[in-house]
C-alpha cells in the first residue's frame, strides 16, 4: 500500500538528526495567509482548484469527484460524479463492485449526507466514494510523470495547493509523533493547552504566527513566564519525528481509512487487515481491544 510505504519512509527520519539552521537565520515578520489556515477545511476547498497545476487537469473526472465531495449535503451529485469517476477504473471487477455499491445506495430512501457521519447509509456513501478516490489516487501516482513548464511551477507555488499539500504531511507527521491530528491540536491550543502548542510548533513552525499562540506567547511576555519560553524554545529545535511511537503507524493508518471502509470490520479483522500489511499491531486480543479502545474508538464514536 502507497500510504504504508510513505509512513515507513517518515519514520525512517525519525533517527536523522535535523539539519542545522543558518546562524543569520531570521523569523519572517508575517508568512502567507493560506499558509496559516492550511489545516482548514476552506483551505483544502480552495487547493482543489490549483491541483490542474501538477497535471490533474488530465483528470477531470477525479478532479470533479476531488470538488463534489467537498461538499457533505449532495449525495445525488456525490453518486453521479463517482459514477463517472469509476469508469477510469482499468479491473472490470473493481469498476462493476464500485457500479453495485452506488446501485444499492441511489435507491436508499432519505440519503442525505451529514457531515457527522452518525447514519450508516451516510457513512457506506462517504466510504464508498473516498475508496474510489484513493483508488484513481493512485492510478494517478503510478501513471508516467508529469513534466511542468516554468509558469506552470511558478503558478503551482503561488497557489494554495501547495499549502495544502504541506498541512496534509505535517498531519500524518502528527498522527506519528502524538497519535493526534493537528486541527486536534489547534482545537486544544484554543482551549489554553501549552502542551498542544508545544507539540503543534514542534511540527510546524509557521503556528507561531496563529492568533491563539501569539496570544500566550504576549501573556507569557507580560507575566515573566520563562518556564513556558523555555519549553517553547526547546520544542522549536527538537525533532518532530523524535516521539514516533511503537504503534504511531498502526494508529494512522486506522485514522486515514477508517471511513474508507475499516469502521466496518470486526476487531479481529482489523487486526489480520493490519497484519496483511505488512504492519505489526499491538497483540491480540487484549493489547489490540485496549487500543483501539483508547486511541481509535473516541475519536469515531460520536
Amino acid at each position: 500500500m502507497l500510504y504504508i510505504k510513505v509512513l515507513h519512509h517518515i519514520e525512517k527520519l525519525s533517527s536523522q538528526k535535523p539539519p542545522d539552521q543558518p546562524e543569520d537565520t531570521t523569523l519572517p515578520t508575517t508568512v502567507p495567509e493560506d499558509w496559516l489556515h492550511k489545516y482548514d477545511k476552506l483551505s483544502s476547498e480552495k487547493a482543489i482548484h490549483d491541483l490542474d497545476r501538477i497535471g490533474l487537469d488530465s483528470c477531470p473526472n477525479l478532479l470533479n469527484l476531488l470538488s463534489t465531495i467537498s461538499s457533505t449535503d449532495k449525495p445525488s451529485s456525490i453518486i453521479s460524479a463517482c459514477r463517472k469517476a469509476i469508469s477510469e477504473i482499468p479491473e472490470v471487477e473493481s469498476r462493476d463492485y464500485y457500479s453495485s455499491k452506488l446501485d444499492a445506495l441511489s435507491k436508499m430512501p432519505n440519503l442525505i449526507l451529514t457531515a457527522d457521519l452518525s447514519d450508516m447509509v451516510n457513512r457506506d456513501l462517504f466510504s464508498t466514494a473516498y475508496s474510489i478516490l484513493i483508488r484513481m489516487f493512485c492510478s494517478f501516482i503510478d501513471g508516467p510523470p508529469i513534466d511542468l513548464s516554468e509558469d506552470e511551477e511558478q503558478a503551482f507555488a503561488e497557489s494554495g495547493g501547495l499549502s495544502t499539500i504541506v498541512g496534509g504531511l505535517y498531519y500524518t507527521f502528527s498522527q506519528l509523533a502524538f497519535q493526534c491530528t493537528m486541527p486536534v491540536l489547534l482545537d486544544k491550543i484554543t482551549q489554553g493547552d501549552d502542551k498542544a502548542i508545544f507539540k503543534a510548533v514542534t511540527i510546524d513552525k509557521s503556528l507561531l504566527y496563529n492568533e491563539d499562540v501569539k496570544k500566550r506567547v504576549t501573556e507569557a511576555q507580560l507575566t515573566g513566564d520563562t518556564k513556558f519560553f523555555k519549553k517553547l524554545a526547546k520544542a522549536l529545535s527538537d525533532n518532530p519525528l523524535r516521539n514516533v511511537g511503537e504503534h504511531s503507524t498502526t494508529f494512522s493508518v486506522l485514522h486515514q481509512f477508517w471511513y474508507a471502509g475499516l469502521y466496518k470490520l470486526t476487531y479481529a479483522e482489523l487486526y489480520d487487515f493490519l497484519v496483511e500489511c505488512g504492519l505489526i499491531p499491538p497483540t491480540y486480543p487484549d493489547a489490540f481491544k485496549k487500543f483501539m479502545k483508547r486511541h481509535i474508538v473516541p475519536i469515531f464514536e460520536n
